[in-house]
């Protein structure tokens, strides 16, 4: 059996490349559906044709609703939502696969990812209106977070509770801080915002939980988020104008 295993060519299941969670799904629902059982899945890979054409339809639509400055605002929070929830689900996943039981540190490390999204809220609170870079930064610091998690989950970084909090501060801050800014950009729209991020993350926790991270693996979920992060690009010009507005409001009230 050793000799068999070492001549065989096909890469080993591991968290960046899964294969028998998904075959074991499908063994098991053929049960009740014996067609899924001659269901042949895709191979887990970085370049996955139709994960990055989700991606680049996101851009286009990003590109297409930059006219707008409240569609703008609420795909800006959606795709926030989306993007925390997976780098989350990666995290844990992540840490779970290293230390073997999650539920004694799962408090304090959710924690530092609620504690990342308050304070990226609070800092865009104070910053939106003053730096014209904020917006620009809090979206490098997603993309980095998401890029930095793709390349330490395919290398197989060991995942203790200072770097997987540290990780999960991150995530939590591009988020929230993101929010915080598209609130900015839509005065008055700040319960619809909150509602496309709320669907963002429940598109994420299902998207992500269900297809993403058993199917694609922890390391490619965590770089389409990357992707995702460029996506955010197009919807920003709408910031400056809406910093300049804000600019005329104080001098008028002055």
């Amino acid at each position: 059996m050793e000799a068999l295993l070492a001549s065989a060519r096909t890469a080993p299941n591991s968290d960046a490349r899964p294969v028998s969670y998904p075959l074991t799904l499908l063994l098991h629902l053929s049960r009740l559906f014996p067609s899924l059982g001659m269901v042949a899945l895709p191979r887990p890979a970085f370049f996955a044709p139709w994960l990055w054409s989700i991606a680049l339809l996101a851009a286009l639509v990003s590109f297409a609703a930059r006219a707008k400055a409240r569609l703008s605002a609420l795909l800006l929070g959606g795709i926030a939502g989306f993007s925390g929830m997976v780098l989350e689900a990666c995290l844990l996943l992540a840490y779970q696969s290293c230390k073997g039981a999650l539920f004694q540190d799962i408090g304090l490390l959710l924690t530092l990812f609620m504690a990342g999204l308050s304070i990226g809220a609070a800092v865009a609170d104070r910053f939106a209106a003053q730096r014209r870079w904020f917006p620009w930064a809090a979206v490098c610091c997603l993309g980095t977070t998401a890029l930095l998690c793709a390349l330490a989950m395919s290398s197989g970084v060991d995942w203790n509770i200072a770097s997987t909090g540290a990780f999960l501060l991150c995530a939590g801050f591009a988020p929230g801080s993101l929010f915080g800014i598209a609130a900015f950009m839509q005065e008055g729209a700040g319960g619809a915002i909150y509602a496309a991020d709320l669907l963002g993350g429940v598109a994420g926790a299902i998207g992500g939980g269900a297809v993403m991270l058993p199917f694609l693996g922890l390391s490619t979920s965590a770089l389409f988020v990357a992707a995702l992060a460029l996506a955010l690009a197009p919807l920003l010009p709408f910031y400056e104008r809406a910093r300049s507005g804000a600019a005329a409001w104080a001098r008028r009230g002055t």
